[in-house]
């Protein structure tokens, strides 16, 4: 058998766990590591989600369900198995309504299982794709101080979480942000360098995160709040550390996306500060920074947006030219001299200087891409880009890494916004896309 996580690997259903207090209803999630089921709580009657360790690596037989290694050694599935254990615990003395809450923990089928609330709600990684790729900015920072209130007790307890980002956070169906998957969660002491394992998703991690040995503290915690919340408001996630130390810049927030308020741009980049010293002391204080921010935020000015134009007049709207023909727009003219008023009439105007060269489109040749990846086939593609984009370099990162949770609408932002040259990588799984990709 296949030592590959995957469907063929989950439990069926009707399978009972713990002596038969479990009943398996359906799979919810899995992935490299572990598999996530719905199940029936036969004694209490109630529904709960039950995790289930299964890294990859191993094999389940298929007819004991016993869980063996493949490529690891024993003793190394032991050792995660351990982890995992400890993870189920840290979670069952950790009571608060924004972290998700553990009910049991047990071995069987040479393995660990825990069981949880059953949180009926998505992640925000999921939310942020239904809404179009951005979110509304006091909705974001809403969510976002919720998890802040979580936090401080996990700091409290002496833990971080070390992992935080928008697929780590549900948003349930009564708007409670719940705090899950404390897989990479580790004890710290403030000022006291350890020894970490290098656990991290690129976009979200701090530059510290990436060092066996090193001084880890909630200021950590805080870039990955920083940095979940900047792909919140802008809709793509922020430019990696590993990438920014190497001296290339990362656009502020309202740089990205206007409608973010300068406020919230600032506290958002006084979290992702590269030096934990010049990060807010604690997550309660930047969230206090977050709380004024908005408080004083004041409204973006009416603009007419590229998409919705303001007048219902039939004169077409500069914004949204009704031709791609290469034909010079009457929309946009070439020189400052003031245009004759549209109710006096007037000689056509004379075609543009050939010496005035045209404006350049972001667009390759008009030609738009349509990736369609096949249902439950892992894909993870490089999409190189040339230097056709009209945009300015602090507004171009090199390196943008996605996952399967972004929709069309942040790849796209993310193929306008990489710089020239640069690389948009795709990390494993399956992407849904509801529109073409244009390059």
């Amino acid at each position: 058998m296949s030592g590959t996580s995957g469907a063929s690997l989950a439990l069926p259903h009707g399978v009972l766990l713990n002596n038969g207090r479990y009943r398996i209803e359906k799979t919810l999630g899995q992935g490299g590591f572990a598999i996530t089921y719905l199940a029936h709580d036969t004694a209490l009657n109630r529904l709960v989600a039950v995790k289930e360790l299964l890294p990859d690596g191993c094999y389940r037989d298929p007819h004991t369900y016993t869980v063996q290694p493949q490529r690891l050694t024993p003793d190394e599935l032991h050792y995660i198995r351990q982890r995992f254990i400890e993870e189920a615990q840290l979670l069952a003395n950790l009571r608060h309504p924004n972290i998700v809450q553990v009910y049991d923990v047990f071995e069987q089928h040479g393995t660990a299982y825990f069981v949880m609330e059953y949180l009926q709600g998505r992640t925000l990684a999921h939310l942020l794709q239904a809404r179009g790729g951005v979110l509304p900015e006091g909705e974001a920072v809403g969510y976002l101080l919720q998890v802040c209130e979580a936090l401080e007790m996990v700091h409290q307890r002496g833990y971080l979480h070390r992992d935080l980002k928008p697929s780590n956070i549900i948003i349930t169906d009564d708007s409670r942000a719940v705090l899950i998957d404390f897989g990479a969660a580790r004890a710290y002491t403030p000022s006291q360098t350890r020894a970490y394992t290098v656990m991290l998703t690129p976009s979200y991690a701090a530059p510290e995160q990436y060092s066996l040995t090193a001084r880890l503290d909630a200021r950590t915690d805080l870039y990955g709040l920083g940095a979940t919340l900047y792909h919140l408001v802008t809709g793509v996630p922020p430019l990696p550390a590993s990438e920014r130390v190497t001296g290339l810049p990362l656009p502020t927030p309202h740089q990205v996306e206007p409608r973010v308020s300068v406020g919230v741009s600032e506290a958002i980049m006084q979290a992702m500060e590269l030096s934990p010293a010049n990060r807010p002391a604690s997550v309660g204080a930047w969230a206090d920074a977050l709380r004024r921010a908005v408080a004083s935020a004041q409204p973006a000015a009416p603009t007419p947006s590229p998409k919705k134009p303001r007048s219902a007049t039939p004169t077409p709207s500069p914004k949204k030219p009704r031709s791609a023909t290469p034909t010079p727009s009457p929309k946009k003219p070439r020189s400052a001299t003031p245009t004759p008023s549209p109710a006096t009439p007037q000689p056509a105007a004379p075609p543009p200087s050939p010496a005035t060269p045209q404006p350049a489109t972001p667009k390759v040749s008009g030609r738009n891409f349509t990736v369609s990846p096949p249902a439950g086939v892992g894909l993870l593609f490089v999409v190189c880009l040339l230097s056709y984009l009209g945009l300015g370099y602090l507004l171009q990162p090199r390196e943008i890494t996605l996952s399967p949770s972004d929709g069309s609408g942040a790849i796209n932002a993310s193929i306008q916004r990489v710089v020239g040259g640069g690389v948009i990588y795709l990390e494993p799984g399956v992407y849904a896309l509801s529109e073409p990709i244009e390059i």
